[in-house]
């Protein structure tokens, strides 16, 4: 029944919040696109055994290179199933004498609101490690969906930096009905498909 899916979903969402309290969690670490990390074994691995992936896979959020003042953080944001590979032609184009590349990796089996507040936390703490001014995001597919779920954080907080920029590729506003059939059919619940089934309390 409905209500016995809601306990399942919310059973999952409970154990979710108690295994990133003891996760694999990187802020501010240096990495390449390369890392294994990144493995499409690991991304898979991200979306059907999210609890799993936080226990052996690192996560966070990354660098690309040492960390310098005088650059603006451009923070990458992927989405469903993706990792920050996906982003590996925009990167080799930003221009890296006024930019630095930041990217976010997750699981995205996760629910989104958590993840959000998850973003949000990691971004404030590199600003109280390194007092940037300003910050630019580009996410792509659910990773907008993300970042918009962290920038409604970040505007009732008036820390002293502005995410000034947000462009978001190929984002599911109103959802994806796939994720609906997933809730009703699949043998297994991943917790993110209650979040973009079309009218889902999180996307209202």
């Amino acid at each position: 029944t409905s209500e016995d899916l809601k306990q399942r979903v919310n059973e999952l969402k409970t154990r979710v919040v108690h295994n990133l309290s003891e996760e694999r969690m990187r802020l501010g670490t240096t990495i390449a696109l390369n890392d294994p990390a990144f493995d499409d074994k690991n991304i898979e691995m991200g979306f059907w055994q999210p609890l799993t992936f936080t226990k052996n896979v690192p996560f966070g959020l990354f660098f690309l290179e040492e960390y310098s003042s005088d650059k603006i953080p451009v923070l990458f944001v992927h989405g469903v199933s993706g990792s920050p590979r996906n982003f590996s032609e925009i990167i080799a184009l930003l221009d890296r004498t006024r930019f630095q590349p930041w990217i976010a990796y997750y699981t995205s089996g996760f629910p989104i609101s958590l993840i959000g507040q998850y973003l949000n936390g990691v971004i404030d703490e590199m600003y109280l490690k390194y007092g940037f001014k300003q910050m630019k995001i580009i996410a792509h597919s659910m990773g907008g969906l993300v970042s918009r779920s962290m920038l409604n954080l970040h505007t009732k907080e008036h820390l002293a930096y502005a995410i000034n920029t947000f462009i978001s590729i190929s984002t599911p506003w109103n959802g994806h009905a796939a994720a609906e059939m997933g809730l009703k059919y699949a043998p297994a619940i991943v917790p993110v498909w209650e979040d973009i089934m079309p009218g889902s309390s999180f996307l209202q």
